[in-house]
């Protein structure tokens, strides 16, 4: 492919990814996206014949951000890495938060997503929970046992998961604030505070306010 081919497809996606995040998938047009990129709606067809492609791609790329963001957790600096952890990845939810918010709109003519949205981004979400769970225990932060913490990681993973939909249904929101972030990162972790001990509280407390 050719590097203005590869220009053109960026600036494509580009402004589905905008356009789609501020009106919804149902509310933008080929039309649209090719009034935005600049260029005609036959080349934006050439790259892309239907929205249902245009989605396909922004959800690899959301994909592909979400799996940068696995961590190798020691369980020296767990704490911090936690909160890091949860704070991108509620940004890289935003930045694609019509693939979040938009789900019964695009999924009709991509069903395959379904399936592997579970796959590649609950599945490996909901361990990566409980891996840092696991972690926390082995550094002596908190005591529970197994049954508490598959209980507690499902949650935890909930929250995360649908934390856009929350805040698109009871903000009217036009950008993420760090407010936003911070948030869902006390959500997130005081669901394990009641099994932390006191000290890895005061550790956490401090990793949050920073």
């Amino acid at each position: 492919m050719s590097d203005k081919s590869l220009k053109t497809k960026e600036k494509i996606l580009g402004a589905s990814l905008d356009l789609m995040n501020r009106k919804g998938f149902a509310g933008v047009t080929v039309a649209d996206i090719a009034a935005r990129a600049g260029i005609s709606t036959g080349n934006l067809s050439y790259h892309f014949p239907t929205k249902a492609d245009l989605v396909r791609a922004l959800w690899e790329r959301s994909a592909a951000d979400h799996l940068e963001q696995a961590v190798d957790w020691a369980p020296e600096s767990v704490l911090d890495e936690c909160v890091g952890w949860i704070r991108s990845l509620c940004r890289v939810m935003w930045t694609h938060r019509f693939l979040y918010r938009d789900r019964s709109q695009y999924q009709p003519l991509a069903p395959e997503l379904s399936r592997r949205t579970r796959e590649t981004l609950v599945d490996r979400g909901r361990r990566e929970v409980r891996r840092v769970l696991d972690v926390m225990r082995e550094a002596g932060h908190l005591t529970a046992s197994d049954d508490d913490l598959d209980l507690v990681a499902t949650n935890m993973w909930i929250v995360l998961r649908y934390w856009i939909d929350h805040l698109a249904g009871t903000h009217d929101l036009r950008r993420m604030e760090r407010r936003h972030v911070d948030d869902l990162a006390v959500h997130f972790t005081g669901m394990i505070r009641p099994y932390l001990t006191a000290g890895a509280r005061r550790d956490l407390a401090t990793a949050l306010a920073r």
